[in-house]
């Protein structure tokens, strides 16, 4: 895997709120040097991103519980 900001974990997409909606813009923070960065930049800070997903019973229960909690309230 290449060095580069793309697949580091402080590369963070900025986005622009616009009424009700989050576009995200071609600015890229890097919050290791708190300042902006291209994609293609590199820095002796990377670390690479680890991907990890939640997908056990659990989270799943805990997530209809919530989505029941809402349509309750909206229900109101």
């Amino acid at each position: 895997m290449t060095k580069i900001c793309e697949n580091c974990i402080y590369c963070k997409r900025l986005f622009q709120r616009f009424g009700y909606e989050m576009n995200p813009k071609n600015y890229f923070l890097c919050k290791e040097k708190d300042n902006f960065t291209e994609l293609k930049n590199t820095c002796n800070g990377w670390q690479q991103k680890n991907d990890i997903y939640d997908l056990s019973p659990a989270r799943f229960e805990q997530a209809e519980r919530e989505i029941k909690a809402i349509i309750e309230i909206l229900k109101q």
